[in-house]
């Protein structure tokens, strides 16, 4: 363990500690707990440690609660909060043998249910999830999916029979309710011709109204994608952004942020939740792709940049009003981390906007690290 005046950093011997995406803060809402994965650098096992740290405790050691092998580099097991104030977690694992998750309860230090289907998302009361094929999206992107079996529909381009799925969390079902069949004959392009089609990051309106998803296309040269938006009560799809985007944050109940891609040009929009474009965050200073995160109703978003040619990323933060933007901290990525195995740093801010969680690989292996931003 390194700590110094600014950051925490979590790190084990032999082992790669490590969160996973930036879209789901590690930290439950008094920031005494912090959620986290171990893997063994020798990892031929493909079995992952899934635990959390109590801050609190002066050593910080690791609490296991669970293992998985539904895991990837980018993703993790999408381990999260799924009642924090009564610290309940949810993360993806195998369940008879085939893809599931596994609801935890830390008080009670037991597993209190087992849930039929993986979960990508899960809205704010924790009553509903969604899903996808994650051994499709592994075969498609690599890194983001799991390869515990086989995509049953390798051989469709736009399977009827995948898709989206919506899960009741408390009946335990689920039931697809947009196929990649559906959405690929939406507003088709020429680039679509003899791609596959798969999904990927979705996520729940902070109202739980609707569930919004990246609909991507790929073959061996390409690959694109666009923003659909699900209204869950009345079952209506809309395509929202058909330009190429990358990323998203929440800014508030009805606005949102993507990384998109114009004629080339990579801007930092602001959209409304109906798909009206609002206006362009830093177009003089944001114009990398990074994992933007904002804390609801705030002045300001966090994100990062990708390695620049001497190998650093950068943690920055903009503040919109004042259009300043600040460094926070920079991290050395070791050349060996690249392709299905890069480490971005994926910034994820607590619920206070107090503290920024990241993933390093400075030190040669995968490591958290909690940076105090007071």
């Amino acid at each position: 363990m390194k700590v110094d005046s600014r950051q925490l950093r979590f790190s084990e011997p032999n082992m790669h500690v490590f969160f996973g995406y930036y879209d789901v803060s590690p930290l439950n809402s008094d920031n005494k707990l912090l959620l986290s994965t171990h893997l063994p650098i020798d990892n031929d096992q493909k079995v992952m440690k899934v635990g959390y740290y109590r801050l609190s405790d002066e050593l910080k050691e690791f609490n296991e609660i669970g293992q998985t092998e539904t895991w990837c580099w980018q993703q993790g097991c999408r381990l999260r909060w799924i009642d924090e104030k009564n610290l309940k977690v949810i993360y993806n694992t195998m369940i008879n043998s085939d893809y599931g998750s596994i609801i935890y309860d830390i008080k009670k230090d037991q597993v209190i249910k087992k849930i039929k289907k993986p979960i990508y998302d899960l809205n704010k009361e924790g009553t509903l999830g969604a899903s996808l094929n994650f051994s499709r999206l592994q075969r498609l992107r690599p890194g983001y999916g799991y390869s515990n079996k086989q995509d049953q529909f390798i051989n469709q381009k736009n399977p009827e029979e995948d898709g989206l799925f919506l899960v009741d969390i408390n009946e335990n079902k689920s039931n697809l309710i947009v196929s990649l069949d559906e959405i690929s004959k939406i507003s088709a392009r020429e680039s679509m011709v003899g791609c596959d089609h798969y999904l990927n990051h979705i996520f729940f309106s902070p109202d739980s109204k609707y569930l919004f998803f990246f609909h991507l296309w790929s073959n061996k040269l390409n690959r694109d994608a666009r923003l659909f938006r699900y209204e869950i009560e009345s079952k209506q799809l809309k395509l929202i952004v058909d330009n190429t985007i990358s990323h998203y944050a929440w800014k508030s109940l009805d606005t949102f942020l993507v990384t998109e891609f114009t004629n080339g040009t990579l801007s930092y929009n602001l959209y409304n939740i109906d798909g009206s474009r609002i206006s362009t965050i830093g177009a003089n200073s944001l114009n990398q792709d990074g994992h933007p995160s904002f804390s609801m109703e705030s002045n300001f978003i966090i994100s990062d940049t990708y390695p620049n040619y001497f190998g650093y990323q950068k943690l920055f933060k903009y503040d919109i009003e004042s259009t300043k933007l600040t460094d926070i901290a920079k991290f050395y990525t070791n050349p060996s981390f690249t392709g299905e195995k890069k480490c971005d740093l994926h910034p994820r801010l607590s619920m206070d906007n107090k503290f920024i969680c990241v993933d390093a690989v400075d030190s040669g292996k995968r490591e958290m690290v909690l940076l105090d931003i007071k």
